[in-house]
């Protein structure tokens, strides 16, 4: 179980989202992933969880970022300046994540729930 400092986000959710811009215009992605720190410890069962919405009808400019995992209030901190600046899916894709850090699983968040496809990550 996760304590509260464990999840954060910025910006709206998917009901929010397909509420204002409607659900036909709304794209979700999902990355699931171990944290390094964890992968070695009594927590390495346990995965973390990126959720990234999207607008399809404006460049798929980022609605909403979501994070289930350590350091969550960081992580989505430094997301917030971005969003406000409008960024798009294209963007984030294209930036360059530290490593090691959990925080670089957002930059290859790929999959979408409307595809059905598994998005756990595998691999390192």
């Amino acid at each position: 179980m996760f304590a509260p400092s464990e999840y954060s986000y910025v910006g709206l959710n998917e009901e929010e989202a397909s509420a204002k811009y409607g659900a036909e215009n709304i794209e979700v992605y999902l990355k699931e992933a171990l944290p390094l720190q964890w992968s070695l410890g009594p927590r390495s069962a346990e995965t973390v969880l990126f959720k990234v919405i999207t607008n399809l009808a404006d460049s798929e400019r980022i609605l909403g970022m979501h994070y289930v995992g350590p350091c969550a209030e960081e992580i989505i901190g430094g997301f917030t300046v971005a969003m406000k600046l409008g960024m798009t899916k294209a963007v984030l894709d294209m930036t360059l994540g530290v490593h090691p850090s959990i925080s670089e699983d957002f930059f290859a968040v790929d999959v979408t729930k409307r595809s059905g496809d598994d998005y756990k990550k595998t691999s390192c």
